[in-house]
């Protein structure tokens, strides 16, 4: 319960403060009549309060948004105070009680709003404030921290790496357990207005970059430095250029002497669209690195079946090619063609015990998982599959186990 010596500190400091939208008891009564508190999973409602806003802390690393403050969603909220002043058929922002220190409350939703109110010269608002209690308190204020941003009239919906960054920090700070079943309840409690796709593609996100599979790596494409098994972090790692070609200079391009491309299918279009001008373009080949966006029993086939679909998606190009030029009996010599499979992704990474319990994969690996080096001149797997097949007697057939 809000003691009254708390209640009593935050009047006095109201009286005086800078109040352009008019914020009044009065005010707070026809909202609660028009818009009433929301019951909350895990917490208690203490009462919709007028508090000063600088009693009201917001933690940046705990915000629900990736990017921490959206320049243009500030603005929009700032114009629509500005224009609407305060609408009473949406709930204010919700604020955690605490009993260490009940003077100040944990802002929760409406960090945007909170940068508004400066913009605005407002230096006090009302808030929802809830009493989180028990072993999965900091849990509820996590799915209220997300929910809360799912009020009326302008909002911003959370993004895929909004929800993967929630999830992550989650993970990190002991919230949700580090096991898929637990993370995929998690989702469904902070986005329950997601489709099914869409939270199978946030879990599948999260699982990359937390590498939640003991014997198996995933990579996420995110471009956040807070996962490690990123595409970004492993290529930098491993010495490879960027990926792409963003950011770099014709000269940087050609100086790097290729362009480099990470694909989760043999026969992706967008890569091979990619590869092929870019590699006229900047008069350098182009690498692609194959991988698997998510678990799978016989890695071995999968990277088979991958450069299958690489020779085919070639075939098709060189196809077009004589087509355009009228020529269908030209040989093409395949050593010379400016697209190739230099090899995969590192993903079975059990412990080896006859290697001090380093992972049985590892840098850039043929089909069978064995390591592969790279020096810029590297053959196509797709023109040999038999490479290296015959070095290691630990080749990689299953992982199922």
């Amino acid at each position: 319960m809000i003691t009254t010596e708390t209640i009593a500190h935050w009047d006095y400091l109201n009286k005086n403060a800078s109040n352009p939208l008019g914020v009044t008891e009065e005010l707070v009564e026809r909202s609660l009549q028009e818009c009433p508190p929301r019951t909350i999973k895990g917490a208690k409602f203490l009462g919709r309060h007028i508090i000063p806003k600088t009693y009201v802390n917001f933690i940046e690393m705990s915000q629900s948004r990736d990017k921490n403050n959206d320049q243009s969603h500030v603005l929009a909220l700032t114009l629509d105070f500005k224009v609407n002043g305060i609408l009473l058929d949406r709930n204010p922002p919700i604020v955690a009680y605490n009993k260490d220190n009940p003077h100040i409350v944990e802002g929760l939703g409406g960090y945007h709003r909170n940068t508004t109110f400066s913009n605005l010269q407002q230096e006090i608002y009302m808030y929802d404030v809830y009493d989180f209690e028990g072993p999965y308190a900091e849990y509820y204020k996590e799915v209220t921290r997300n929910i809360d941003n799912a009020h009326l009239g302008v909002s911003k919906k959370q993004t895929k790496s909004d929800f993967v960054k929630v999830i992550s920090n989650a993970i990190d700070r002991g919230i949700v357990d580090k096991d898929h079943d637990a993370i995929a309840d998690f989702v469904d409690d902070i986005a329950p207005g997601e489709t099914k796709n869409r939270k199978v593609s946030i879990v599948t996100e999260v699982a990359a970059g937390t590498q939640i599979y003991p014997n198996f790596r995933t990579y996420s494409s995110s471009k956040s430095m807070q996962h490690a098994n990123t595409l970004s972090n492993w290529m930098k790692s491993n010495g490879f250029a960027p990926a792409g070609i963003e950011n770099r200079s014709v000269e940087e391009i050609q100086n790097q002497g290729y362009i480099i491309y990470c694909a989760a299918e043999g026969d992706n279009m967008s890569t091979w669209a990619r590869a092929i001008i870019n590699s006229q373009k900047y008069g350098v080949p182009t690498y692609v690195i194959g991988y698997s966006t998510s678990r799978v029993d016989d890695l071995k086939k999968f990277r088979e079946k991958w450069l299958d679909n690489f020779n085919a998606q070639k075939q098709i190009f060189i196809d077009f090619a004589k087509q355009s030029v009228g020529d269908i009996d030209a040989e093409i010599d395949g050593k010379n063609y400016p697209v190739k499979c230099i090899g995969f992704m590192p993903q079975y990474v059990k412990s080896n015990p006859q290697d001090r319990g380093a992972p049985t994969e590892f840098g850039l690996v043929s089909v069978d998982g064995v390591t592969i080096g790279f020096d810029g001149n590297n053959e196509c797997l797709a023109e040999n599959k038999s490479l290296n097949d015959e070095k290691s007697e630990s080749s990689l057939i299953s992982v199922a186990a």
